[in-house]
């Protein structure tokens, strides 16, 4: 008898999916659950300046605290590297091979560090730099995953601080639309306010053309019932660490005070860091039983505000409605909000999340976690590194605690956010919504559900 949960998929006309493997590197662990760890010992990047000099240079002060100290030392790029990593981890937890899964891809920067490095020091091109110019960032980053991996690349999604959560979109859809071309029923639903995020940059992505076509994420899998979502940013670099300085988003660049305080009244700015996370979807088609403590990917969706390049609304009308998109009809146990510590954006984002009034039978929990002010921000993969923290989350049933939260920062209307920075207990069969949002209006969000880990009885 299959050990398959009570709330089993056999009499569902709608197919799901499920999240069969995950992989997270980040600086707190080189794996999802040794981060996980650190997380509920209340572990930070800040934690790494005491063994620093005050006077260290604000480039070197950001890459010593930002850094993943085992994938510096290679001829190929740091963001080859975690994504390389995070997707073996992903495949090894759901025990299949990366060998011919479909790729989605989502990054900010894709492949830069290696060749800011060379043409910054002035060191000469070899064949590595040639090609990162020759292809781009982008498709030099899908083509070196390629042949790392041996996967085939579907699509690559770059929407600035959401690309992660795109791709897993478009995955996603990718799976529900090859079991409705194989016959099965149509998705529920559409993912809202129209996919304009997911369609940036795709040109120059290094795809062939028939990839090219179906970019959008619509095709059918091409690797049955697998979809192999990753995402990975290493843009600690002079021109990006100086550029997110002068547009007055990052922290104070000292040992004393560089800090990210998301949700906190003492929010300065983020820490960039360095991440790398994949996620391995399944497709459970109508009639096969859901997998006895599944975490299943229960929606998704994209959407953009094209309000300004750097700065977000005040009333965040796009963010409102993709909210009321995604609620509706859930309850939500824990929200997992963008929340990069800066002045502007958490505020207004939180009273979005928590003031918008869902649709009927939706209701939301005031407990939020931002795991960007333990692990920093890592811009593209952020988003995903997120969804991969609330599904450990909802498997260990422990939120962890946010250490840097001592003044739970004030609303607009003067009402302060009401969260316990300790750590807590959740459901492990409840949802959680998990958001992002990046410059230029790039929105994504998703919902995960737990699944009890017992089997049904007879």
């Amino acid at each position: 008898m299959p050990d398959t949960d009570a709330q089993s998929n056999q009499h569902s006309a709608q197919p799901s999916v499920v999240i069969a493997g995950f992989g997270l590197v980040t600086p707190l662990g080189d794996g999802a659950w040794p981060t996980f760890r650190a997380l509920l010992d209340g572990r930070t990047l800040a934690d790494r300046t005491a063994a620093l000099p005050p006077d260290v240079a604000p480039v070197d002060l950001v890459r010593a605290l930002g850094c993943v100290g085992a994938v510096q030392h290679s001829r190929a790029d740091p963001a080859v590297l975690l994504a390389e990593r995070a997707a073996r981890e992903a495949a090894t937890m759901a025990g299949v091979e990366p060998s011919g899964l479909g790729l989605w891809l989502g990054t900010s920067k894709g492949a830069v560090a290696r060749l800011s490095d060379t043409l910054g020091n002035g060191r000469p091109i070899d064949n590595e730099a040639a090609a990162n110019v020759a292809l781009g960032p982008h498709a030099y980053m899908a083509d070196r995953l390629q042949q790392r991996l041996h996967t085939r690349a579907v699509s690559h999604h770059v929407a600035a601080c959401s690309s992660g959560l795109v791709a897993l979109d478009a995955a996603r859809r990718a799976l529900i639309r090859a079991c409705t071309a194989a016959g099965g029923s149509p998705e529920r639903g559409s993912t809202g306010l129209g996919n304009a995020s997911e369609s940036a940059a795709i040109a120059g992505s290094g795809l062939p053309p028939a990839a090219m076509e179906a970019s959008d994420g619509l095709e059918a899998c091409p690797s049955g019932p697998y979809a192999l979502v990753v995402s990975a940013d290493a843009a600690i670099t002079p021109a990006f660490v100086h550029s997110y300085r002068r547009l007055g988003v990052l922290g104070e660049l000292t040992t004393a005070h560089y800090r990210q305080r998301p949700l906190d009244e003492r929010r300065r700015g983020f820490m960039l860091s360095e991440v790398g996370v994949a996620v391995l979807l399944k497709r459970i088609d109508p009639g096969e039983p859901m997998p006895a403590g599944a975490v299943e990917l229960a929606d998704t969706a994209t959407g953009c505000e094209p309000y300004d390049i750097v700065r977000s609304p005040s009333d965040m009308r796009g963010l409102a409605g993709l909210w009321r998109r995604i609620s509706a009809g859930r309850s939500i146990d824990l929200i997992h909000p963008h929340a990069p510590g800066t002045l502007d954006h958490d505020p207004a984002e939180l009273d979005v999340l928590l003031q918008t009034p869902s649709p009927a039978e939706s209701q939301v929990a005031d407990d939020v976690y931002a795991v960007k002010g333990a692990i920093g921000h890592g811009l593209g993969a952020s988003g995903l590194a997120s969804l991969v923290v609330s599904a450990m989350c909802l498997q260990a049933g422990r939120r962890p605690p946010m250490p840097w939260l001592s003044e739970p920062m004030k609303l607009p209307g003067g009402r302060r956010l009401e969260t316990d920075p300790k750590a807590r207990a959740c459901a492990r069969t409840g949802s959680q919504a998990v958001l992002a949002a990046g410059f230029g209006g790039h929105l994504a969000a998703a919902v995960l559900l737990g699944h009890s880990r017992r089997p049904p009885l007879a």
